[in-house]
């Protein structure tokens, strides 16, 4: 997970879910905002290496700061339209591969 909250903001929610995520990582441990690409970069350092046959994705709603980014680091990516908004009007590389209007019908997709 990567969050631009704040880590001291972001543990009670983690603590309400259940700490699903076996990866969590703040801008400020990276030292950067999304959509710098060192956000997503710092998401799957050897990744590649050590898992060639899988690929990190990223579930997100902006396209500005997650979609663009993260398809720029060769993540595969799910745009969820919230309500069906359309979010910013985004560059070609925003994109998305997948796109659903809620996380519910990813979790449905995903067969969860």
């Amino acid at each position: 997970m990567l969050s631009n909250v704040d880590r001291e903001l972001l543990e009670p929610v983690l603590d309400a879910l259940g700490r699903p995520f076996g990866l969590v990582l703040t801008a400020s441990e990276i030292g950067a905002y999304k959509p710098d690409p060192r956000c997503f970069e710092a998401l799957h350092p050897g990744h590649r290496e050590r898992h060639p046959d899988r690929h990190p994705s990223c579930c997100a709603q902006s396209r500005h700061h997650d979609i663009a980014p993260a398809r720029a680091s060769g993540m595969r990516t799910v745009w969820i339209r919230r309500r069906g908004r359309p979010g910013a009007v985004p560059p070609s590389a925003a994109v998305a591969d997948f796109a659903l209007d809620s996380l519910a019908d990813l979790a449905k997709a995903l067969g969860a």
